[in-house]
């Protein structure tokens, strides 16, 4: 039985493509071991309900078994961050905690093929391939042209650049979440073309006589409801719009910037934030609204090229969507015919189309319909699994 690692930097319960990746190969017959970093006893145990029992799941970062260990391991992470901000020093130990641990216990697995994912797991990934392992790389972002300004500067940019080059030079395969991230991905470092893996759901159908919408009902989920993620573009939108709708945020709130929202909100208007929808339970909640945003910045540049899985949630669900015109969204609309209106970023476009879509019902069944089809067929995850595989038998065999 052949043996993969699978090795990831956030907890497996924030990393959905890597729990899919972790269980599809699991389920196919290959010995299957996966690192994340571990946090705390409880979070660990409700992480490994998500995975297949098969699977052996190990700490890459401990930062469980000794306090005092895990209070150095913080205190060396937060000073490499500071060097990176305050001297531009370049060094991978920014990147995540306990870097040489991480390291030293994947070396130890001696895996037939390593599968890394996010930006610590990029400069694991090129260690491991200077020792000779064959490793392959699943780019999720543009890790060096990520993030809003006030973060990057803790982030070594010239190092994840160098090292971004290696990796999709020399790792036996690359993939990431768009055609349109693969393209600047191998056209910026000259190398080959990353295989397209969307990071869509498993198709699931909804009972229509179990949906009990709003009317009107707009939705946006995001890991954090905050400034620079075009929310506010939304508000500006809506306030200049015909129509009155129901509004349901759902992420982390940022508290001062969700009370300023609320205090901008119209009489008119209905503005609901939610912190937090359990995973099992977000595709029979986001079916209860109407029509689903995304609107994406065209900066950072990751967050123009790659597709978030705010879309591929809205496919799953069968709902309509309305989707600023990033390089990645534009991609998936091409492909799910009057699923998703694509709108210019601008508050006066958005208000004319969302009163477009809703003063005809008739084009908004339409895109329901659409999201719908293409939710349980051609953008759903059970589509991108016969890709996975094949990459991975490929890499095994060759040489």
């Amino acid at each position: 039985m052949k043996h993969i690692v699978i090795f990831t930097q956030s907890p497996i319960s924030k990393a959905p493509r890597v729990v899919k990746e972790a269980n599809l190969l699991a389920r196919s017959g290959y010995e299957v071991t996966l690192f994340a970093p571990w946090y705390s006893n409880e979070i660990v145990t409700e992480e490994s309900l998500l995975l297949n029992k098969a699977i052996e799941y190990r700490p890459g970062s401990d930062l469980i078994s000794n306090p005092l260990n895990t209070f150095f391991i913080k205190g060396i992470r937060y000073l490499c961050r500071l060097s990176v901000k305050l001297f531009n020093i370049q060094t991978k130990y920014a990147l995540g905690y306990d870097y040489y641990s991480y390291l030293q216990r994947l070396k130890n697995e001696n895996a037939d093929l390593y599968i890394g994912h996010e930006e610590m797991s990029l400069a694991l990934a090129k260690d491991l391939i200077q020792t000779g392992r064959k490793v392959a790389f699943d780019f999720e972002d543009y890790h060096s042209e990520d993030l809003l300004p006030k973060d990057r500067r803790y982030r070594p940019k010239k190092l994840l650049k160098e090292i971004e080059s290696f990796v999709l030079i020399n790792a036996i395969y690359c993939s990431t979440t768009s055609k349109s991230l693969a393209n600047e991905l191998a056209m910026k470092y000259n190398s080959k073309c990353p295989i397209a893996i969307y990071n869509s759901f498993y198709k699931n159908e909804i009972s229509i006589e179990n949906i009990k919408r709003k009317s009107n009902s707009l939705v946006w989920i995001s890991q954090v409801i905050g400034p620079g993620r075009g929310v506010e573009l939304l508000l500006d939108a809506i306030c200049q719009a015909r129509n009155s709708f129901n509004i349901t945020l759902v992420g982390k709130k940022d508290e001062l910037f969700c009370q300023n929202l609320t205090n901008r909100i119209t009489s008119n208007h209905n503005l609901v934030i939610s912190e937090y929808i359990p995973n099992d339970k977000i595709r029979s909640y986001l079916a209860n609204y109407d029509l689903g945003i995304a609107f994406e910045q065209e900066k950072p540049k990751s967050r123009f090229l790659t597709i978030t899985n705010k879309i591929f949630h809205y496919l799953n669900s069968g709902i309509a969507i309305l989707a600023t015109n990033t390089a990645g969204q534009i991609e998936v609309s091409l492909e799910t015919e009057n699923a998703i209106k694509i709108v210019s970023p601008d508050a006066k476009s958005i208000a004319k189309a969302l009163d477009e879509i809703f003063d005809n019902q008739e084009i908004l069944a339409k895109m329901k319909d659409s999201s719908r089809h293409f939710g349980q067929t051609k953008f759903s995850f059970e589509t991108e699994e016969s890709k996975i595989l094949t990459l991975v038998e490929n890499a095994l065999v060759c040489s």
